[in-house]
């Protein structure tokens, strides 16, 4: 695994389904990914401060665990329906 192996995977998936639903949900991902990645926005991936006053508020913590949690959900499904054919 490389440190890219999130991004090419959305790549590919965007790519590969052009005009569908499933990749505009990829572009949504991608989104989320970089705005909880980055240390100067959600900063989850490298750890949060904990002391921080800019810290996820418990509704912004539930908004994200609810839009991955939807997104898996969706990933596994779309992943299913693709095998199965």
């Amino acid at each position: 695994m490389t440190a890219k192996y999130f991004n090419r995977i959305i790549a590919d998936l965007r790519r590969f389904n052009r005009g569908r639903v499933l990749a505009e949900a990829m572009g949504w991902m991608e989104t989320l990914h970089g705005y909880l990645s980055s240390p100067s926005r959600g900063g989850i991936r490298h750890g949060t401060v904990l002391a921080d006053p800019h810290a996820l508020t418990e509704g912004e913590s539930r908004l994200f665990c609810d839009l991955t949690r939807s997104y898996l959900n969706y990933l596994l499904h779309e992943h299913h329906r693709l095998e199965s054919r």
